[in-house]
């Protein structure tokens, strides 16, 4: 077995990362599967500009900028373009997101973002979750936030219980999927029970222990 890794308690760039890993650790144990097409996105369009840059190097090298003039103003518009979509990409749309995943089993899908402030050893989560019931679509936020202390001890080593057990109680939807659902002759039943058309369409909107269910529009 692998030792525990150890981190510096006081660094919250540390804390966040350790934290974040652990977040998509749990959510695999409980059938979701994890998407990796934001990561797959930004590597792409890492890995063009450097090959752009590598060719243009290689060229350079070995015909002489006379003869590669051309192709360079060319590699160097594509290499400035690319770059700026990705800057776009990590700022606009992949921003704090930490994990996006769908369930192996049910139709739910949930899309997790983190945060931290300075100087604030807080952990905060924006939790979205969306469900196909009766062939419409129910969307849960939710954030929550919790000191990370909780799990981290004083010697800077991540503890899984208590961690999982703060993340299992902040997000109870999680539970809810373990079974498939099913559908029922009146009403629609949900992996947590049956629930009536009307509830099925509301959105919850909560903060940390607290939530509150009102009615919404259909998403």
């Amino acid at each position: 077995m692998a030792e525990p890794t150890k981190i510096c308690p006081y660094s919250l760039p540390d804390l966040k990362n350790t934290s974040d890993d652990a977040v998509a650790a749990y959510l695999k144990t409980k059938s979701f599967a994890q998407s990796h097409s934001l990561t797959d996105v930004r590597l792409t369009l890492s890995t063009a500009a450097c090959l752009i840059a590598g060719s243009t190097f290689y060229l350079d090298y070995t015909q002489g900028f006379e003869k590669t003039k051309t192709f360079t103003l060319y590699a160097c518009i594509a290499y400035f373009t690319l770059n700026t979509a990705l800057t776009i990409w990590l700022y606009f749309v992949e921003s704090s997101t930490i994990y996006v995943g769908k369930h192996k089993t049910a139709p739910v899908s949930v899309i997790i973002s983190s945060k931290v402030t300075k100087h604030d050893p807080t952990y905060r989560l924006k939790i979205s979750e969306t469900q196909v019931v009766d062939g419409k679509k129910i969307m849960r936020v939710r954030d929550v936030e919790g000191p990370f202390m909780d799990w981290i001890d004083d010697k800077g080593f991540f503890v899984k219980k208590p961690f999982e057990t703060w993340l299992g109680a902040s997000i109870p939807w999680i539970s809810e999927n373990e079974n498939v659902s099913k559908e029922s002759d009146s009403g629609v039943a949900t992996t947590s029970g049956r629930q009536t058309q009307e509830e099925a369409t509301s959105i919850e909107v909560g903060s940390g222990k607290g939530s509150v269910r009102r009615k919404g529009k259909k998403v």
